[in-house]
């Protein structure tokens, strides 16, 4: 697995605790061993200011599982004839993270992840069950030396809760829920712990934190918004794309709600705002596709403007000049609607 940037280690299956009997029952095999393996994901672009976990800024893992797994098989079974393999990634029917340590991968942190030398927890896990022998000798799971930052520093002190679990939930978010995900600037999953955690600083020191492999520094997006996910194709090689777009665009929503409540509070609490741009901002804040929006500026002349879905783009200019021009058709000639894109503002290039 080396030659695909996959460090492993080969355990017997004995010494393994199986969560999924079932899965071993379905094999058309008797496994007698695991090599357990760990993928690191963590690239450059992880280091960029994002609203997703480092895991989701490339393309979906699991495309990645599927065709290595698949090409380690082909080479597996054309060395080893006679010999069975399976390959399991995120579906195992045994505890990966307890059969990484004690196949001497890492060490089981406080927050339950495997934490490695190299690469601290970002890393997935990887295995094959076959009929080869193993070429390790199992040992009892080590565990992290037990800081307590990962505790102190996650918004749920590990209470049961987890933020990565909430921006993952289907449907209605509590109000608590929302604040959450709004102060910790994050539409899909949380890094909180791993990014606190002492192994991780030394793999940045030791400079083995990025990971070799190729395929994570493909398409990233660290930062995806509505025009992004709006191209189906490519939404679908995001690893959020299991749960319905709807998901992540309700979390995104959530960042243009405190634009419209800065705007509310610029207009109620501080009196800013002509009779135009406060007709200009009522009007788009009641439109299908308009997330967000405020004034540019004092808000005493000039515009407004708005975090929109692109596939609304037509609707929203039609409407919007429509509604404006009959509370101001002395500004027909001068009205205008500009689309552009975000960027990150001054920067080092």
């Amino acid at each position: 697995m080396a030659e695909y940037g996959i460090r492993a280690a080969g355990i017997p299956l004995s010494s393994c605790r199986v969560i999924k009997e079932y899965k071993l029952r379905r094999l058309a095999f008797e496994p007698v061993s695991v090599y357990m393996g760990i993928i690191p994901y963590y690239t450059r672009f992880c280091d960029e200011e994002r609203t997703v976990s480092a895991y989701a800024v490339g393309r979906d893992y699991h495309l990645f599982i599927e065709e290595t797994g698949r090409k380690i098989l082909e080479k597996a079974e054309s060395i080893f004839p006679g010999e069975s393999f399976a390959v399991f990634g995120d579906s195992s029917p045994i505890d990966e993270r307890d059969a990484a340590a004690r196949a001497g991968l890492g060490v089981i942190g406080e927050n339950g992840m495997l934490i490695t030398k190299e690469y601290s927890s970002y890393v997935f896990l990887f295995e094959i069950l076959t009929t080869l022998p193993p070429d390790t000798i199992p040992r009892e799971p080590e565990r992290c030396p037990g800081c307590g930052r990962c505790r102190e520093a996650c918004p749920y002190s590990f209470s049961g809760e987890c933020l990565s679990a909430v921006t993952q939930k289907k449907g209605d978010l509590t109000d608590g829920e929302e604040a959450l995900i709004r102060k910790h600037r994050t539409v899909w999953g949380c890094d909180i712990c791993q990014e606190v955690c002492p192994y991780t600083e030394a793999a940045r020191a030791a400079g083995t934190l990025y990971s070799p492999i190729d395929f994570f520094y493909e398409r990233p997006l660290p930062r995806p918004d509505p025009g992004t996910l709006a191209v189906d194709a490519d939404f679908r090689t995001r690893a959020y794309s299991w749960r319905p777009k709807s998901v992540i665009l309700r979390n995104m929503k959530l960042f243009g709600k405190l634009s419209f409540d800065s705007c509310e509070s610029s207009i109620h609490n501080y009196e800013c705002g002509s009779p135009e741009l406060i007709a200009i901002y009522e009007i788009m804040r009641s439109l299908p596709g308009v997330y967000g929006g405020r004034f540019s500026g004092a808000g005493f002349k000039g515009a407004c403007i708005a975090l929109v879905d692109p596939a609304y783009k037509a609707e929203i200019e039609k409407e919007l000049t429509k509604r404006y021009l009959e509370q101001f058709p002395e500004y027909e000639k001068t009205f205008q609607v500009f689309w552009v894109k975000p960027d990150d503002g001054a920067r080092f290039v």
